[in-house]
């Protein structure tokens, strides 16, 4: 579905979700942010931070952002997935996330699953949001509570990568084990 339309689903939830990620953000810290619906409230919610260095590789996020004064923010560069998508991917991408490291990193998903880890449907958008993973101390799963428990075609990360997982309160008791 559209970014529009995606945005629209949960909206609420995703609000809240990003106002518990931006608390766990601390000034001066640098941090990424894979794109998502979820993940653009997060940059939202970013907006108050003192001298946080933002990178993305989310062209909306950026532009968001743009207008920060406190904020730095570094776009990874790479090839626009496809029409209208705010994605970005390839060589360029990967290599830019090589050269860095960070504190946090906050990632949406289309699935998070206890025994198969961190999931999305492209598979280009994997190796990014997997390159991520590997350059920071954490990572932070940003989902609302549909994308629990649910398992999508191409990992990013194993469970035990997944330091955090901030979520709504429509979660399956079953399913706040992860």
């Amino acid at each position: 579905a559209a970014f529009p339309l995606r945005e629209e689903r949960f909206a609420d939830e995703k609000r809240r979700i990003a106002i518990a990620a931006a608390a766990m953000v601390a000034d001066g810290e640098t941090i990424a942010l894979s794109p998502g619906t979820t993940t653009t409230q997060v940059a939202r919610s970013l907006r108050h931070r003192e001298g946080i260095h933002l990178v993305t590789s989310a062209v909306n996020i950026g532009m968001e952002l743009s207008s920060q004064p406190n904020a730095r923010v570094t776009l990874t560069g790479g090839a626009i997935r496809w029409p209208g998508s705010f994605s970005m991917v390839g060589a360029t991408a990967f290599h830019s996330i090589q050269k860095l490291y960070f504190d946090k990193v906050f990632m949406g998903a289309t699935g998070i699953h206890p025994e198969y880890g961190l999931t999305v449907i492209e598979s280009d958008e994997a190796l990014i949001l997997a390159e991520m993973a590997r350059h920071t101390r954490q990572v932070i799963a940003v989902a609302d509570a549909s994308k629990l428990g649910m398992i999508s075609t191409n990992k990013v990360c194993e469970p035990s990568q997944i330091h955090t997982i901030i979520t709504d309160d429509s979660l399956d008791p079953e399913l706040a084990e992860l």
